[in-house]
């Protein structure tokens, strides 16, 4: 997690109980405060505010979103390039069209889907 730009945390509620895996997580993101460019995004349907409270030890003052459904998340509208995507929309106000993922495929179309998009990202880069 130390290297990362962008975590996605998905429908966990991080139980005051489960004291352990937060100090993993918190010892893996690091000090907030000294991430102050990085992305939080959580997906879960509980209230935004009780989220950002929940998840304020990985937060950057407002550096973070919070969708009620995967596919109207940035690793859902841009896949394999979700980091690309919000630097160029956030830092470099470059506003790219999305490639979202689409919601209404069952596992084997949806593997295909990726496999496509992975060919054909690699052959722009060959």
């Amino acid at each position: 997690m130390k290297n990362s730009f962008m975590i996605t945390i998905f429908g966990y509620g991080a139980p005051k109980s489960d004291v352990s895996a937060i100090d993993l997580m918190k010892q893996g993101w690091g000090n907030k405060y000294e991430r102050n460019m990085e992305q939080t995004e959580i997906i879960n349907v509980s209230s935004e505010d009780k989220l950002r409270e929940i998840w304020d030890p990985f937060i950057h003052t407002h550096h973070y979103d919070v969708f009620n459904s995967f596919y109207n998340s940035s690793i859902a509208c841009h896949p394999r390039r979700t980091g690309e995507a919000w630097i160029n929309q956030y830092v470099d106000a470059m506003f790219l069209e999305g490639n979202p993922i689409p919601g209404d495929l069952d596992f084997p179309e949806l593997w295909q889907w990726f496999t496509d998009l992975r060919d054909a990202e690699t052959h722009l880069a060959t």
